[in-house]
């Protein structure tokens, strides 16, 4: 309903609108969703950790840099009615990334899957941003090297608390 209020503004009304779908971002300072949980789950000290889903679901991860960097330019470069995805454009499985948290973070625990997808939860998340690339946007912060940024601020949290 949001996006055709918004065209039907831009129709009526000649004011220029640009939705921006983000997908899941992410980044230093969030707490919530999988980064923060795996995070606090997996340095919590115990040998096996579990977690909803299969493992098998898929995100596109997108850094909160690149958001932010993405909305500056599309709110200088766009005119008119559009609507742009937000993502990194690449699928990423839920256990893969939790994998690579364990990796940063440096803990040795077994990783569980439930094995049931949470309701409600879509299993595949994935944005295609070919539109976003054409204006002259692309993502710069790979998911490993926005991991790591992650990792070392939860780290450096943790210490302060």
């Amino acid at each position: 309903i949001t996006e055709e209020l918004c065209k039907s503004y831009h129709v009526n009304f000649g004011i220029p609108c640009v939705i921006v779908r983000l997908f899941s971002v992410y980044g230093s300072g969030l707490e919530k969703q999988l980064l923060w949980d795996g995070c606090r789950k997996l340095t919590a000290g115990t040998k096996h950790v579990n977690f909803f889903g299969t493992g098998d679901e898929t995100r596109d991860w997108i850094n909160v840099k690149d958001a932010a960097s993405l909305l500056y330019h599309l709110a200088m470069n766009s005119k008119g009615y559009e609507i742009y995805n937000g993502g990194s454009g690449a699928r990423v499985k839920v256990s893969e990334v939790l994998k690579m948290l364990i990796g940063e973070l440096g803990v040795e625990v077994g990783l569980e899957m439930g094995g049931e997808a949470k309701g409600g939860d879509p299993r595949h998340y994935w944005a295609d941003i070919k539109k976003a690339k054409a204006c002259g946007w692309k993502p710069e912060i790979g998911l490993d090297m926005g991991l790591k940024e992650y990792v070392a601020w939860f780290k450096e949290r943790a210490a302060l608390s």
